[in-house]
């Protein structure tokens, strides 16, 4: 849908959720500015606060929504939560019958400092490994055309975010959308430029892109392989902002040298918060895990071994988080 007709239901969305008589409603990122829009890609961002979670409303637009207790949405923004600055200082105020948001806004006025943290920087970290996984996950996934979509999406996702965290780092400002993203960074950084203008272009012309899979090992030499490739690259070409990495596809090239072969990789998970890059996958009929761990330090160390049937189900739905 094109963005006018995309902004109507967002509109009627907004509308009902008003009904349950929240405390404040404010939209942000790519789908309130037509430049940043891109059709049947774009989804809804949109935070809610209230004191008891409303009912969900079922949508076509990809609002996903979670509880934003009023305590906890000040305590975020004091604390430099990426998602909630990005929403208070970028987005747009649609419901505040009580002025709760607008003054939550200008608290930075009356003396308290509102500005990135640590903290800010850590969530955007976490948050790129995930999309890193989440797109290596869509990639060995059989999910046709909408698994394209996802991986393309997380894919840009993550090149985006270090895009901000490059922004943040040099400026100390958070970035308003892709336009302001790649202007900045093309002064400080044109590699990583390109690589968010290449992901970008993936998802735009996402129907051109071939879903077929070359490899249900490693990630082929196909346009969707090239695209995680490109966002891995940048990743890993990063490192000293974020931690010691290599690309996915290396670590199975890795593993498949030293180890044996791997029939078929079923889950990987970059996990930036517990300092690991693993895979788990399928050999000769059993199931193995292996990768990297502490992977903030200088040297990772490389773990594999054997699971069992009863592990594996234990495993495989925390590696295999699709966002």
């Amino acid at each position: 849908m094109d963005f006018e007709e995309f902004n109507m239901k967002a509109e009627g969305l907004v509308a009902k959720i008003k009904e349950q008589r929240p405390i404040g409603i404010i939209r942000f990122g790519s789908s309130t500015r037509q430049e940043d829009y891109i059709p049947g890609v774009s989804d809804l961002d949109m935070v809610v606060v209230s004191k008891e979670p409303i009912k969900e409303i079922s949508n076509e637009i990809g609002f996903e929504y979670f509880f934003n207790h009023p305590n906890q949405f000040v305590t975020d923004f004091a604390n430099g939560n990426p998602f909630i600055m990005n929403a208070i200082f970028n987005g747009d105020v649609v419901y505040d019958p009580d002025g709760f948001v607008e003054n939550v806004k200008s608290l930075s006025d009356r003396g308290l400092e509102v500005t990135p943290t640590k903290n800010t920087l850590y969530q955007i970290v976490q948050g790129i490994g995930n999309q890193l996984s989440s797109s290596i996950n869509h990639y060995f996934s059989e999910e046709g055309n909408d698994g394209k979509v996802k991986l393309l999406r997380n894919a840009h996702s993550a090149v985006r975010g270090i895009g901000i965290m490059h922004v943040l780092v040099s400026s100390g400002e958070l970035p308003e959308g892709y336009n302001s993203i790649l202007s900045k960074l093309e002064f400080s950084n044109p590699e990583l430029a390109q690589f968010l203008k290449s992901t970008r272009n993936y998802l735009v012309n996402h129907s051109e892109v071939s879903p077929e899979k070359f490899d249900q090992v490693l990630i082929g030499e196909d346009s969707l392989g090239s695209a995680i490739k490109a966002s891995e690259k940048a990743y890993v070409a990063n490192a000293p902002l974020i931690n010691i990495r290599v690309p996915t596809n290396e670590l199975i090239e890795g593993y498949q040298s030293q180890v044996g072969k791997l029939n078929r990789t079923l889950a990987v998970r970059i996990n930036n918060g517990e300092f690991n890059h693993l895979v788990l996958g399928n050999q000769q009929g059993k199931n193995y895990v292996f990768g990297l761990v502490e992977t903030n330090s200088q040297q990772p160390k490389m773990i594999g071994q054997d699971i069992s049937e009863e592990q594996f189900q234990q495993l495989y739905p925390q590696l295999k988080i699709l966002r």
